[in-house]
């Protein structure tokens, strides 16, 4: 191991500093709460003396899964369990479901999508709304093929979330 050039002058400056007397961790540590109440940090008094001081809610921290309990977990997941999330952007989903987005995208692919299918799923919907406007149309054979549009767009987006869950 290579000694450190600047090793000297780093001792030349720190004596008689007593590091652990004048270190102020105030803005740095956090104190855990299993610590003895000697030291505990002071609360800053609230500049209203009207309003109670507020009281930090305690939620016991998360804790979260092993590696090997995640993957098998997001390894027995198809798309019947991210089912209703389908109409989300991707990111969305996964933060809903608490996974990355390549499991999702990984879950697309054992299912025989290529991709996420929330983009196809959008545009049937925008279709379905444009032709809604045409539908307040005064001319009634305008509104006769606006339904007749809409039905088909809506068989689509059926036949279409049918394969997805098959």
């Amino acid at each position: 191991m290579i000694p450190d050039p600047m090793s000297n002058f780093y001792d030349a400056l720190c004596v008689g500093i007593d590091w652990f007397e004048n270190l102020n961790t105030d803005g740095f540590f956090q104190l855990s709460p299993d610590n003895s109440e000697d030291d505990e940090m002071e609360q800053p008094t609230p500049d209203c003396q009207n309003e109670p001081p507020e009281q930090p809610e305690e939620q016991p921290p998360r804790r979260r899964p092993s590696l090997a309990a995640q993957r098998q977990r997001t390894g027995r997941m198809t798309v019947n369990d991210v089912w209703e999330y389908l109409h989300l952007p991707i990111s969305e989903a996964s933060k809903k479901l608490n996974v990355c987005n390549t499991v999702l995208k990984k879950i697309c692919r054992r299912s025989g999508l290529s991709r996420w299918p929330y983009r196809k799923i959008r545009s049937y919907e925008r279709r379905i709304a444009a032709l809604r406007a045409t539908m307040n149309s005064s001319y009634g054979d305008t509104r006769v093929r606006a339904e007749a549009e809409i039905e088909r767009v809506q068989k689509e987006l059926t036949d279409f979330c049918a394969r997805i869950r098959i």
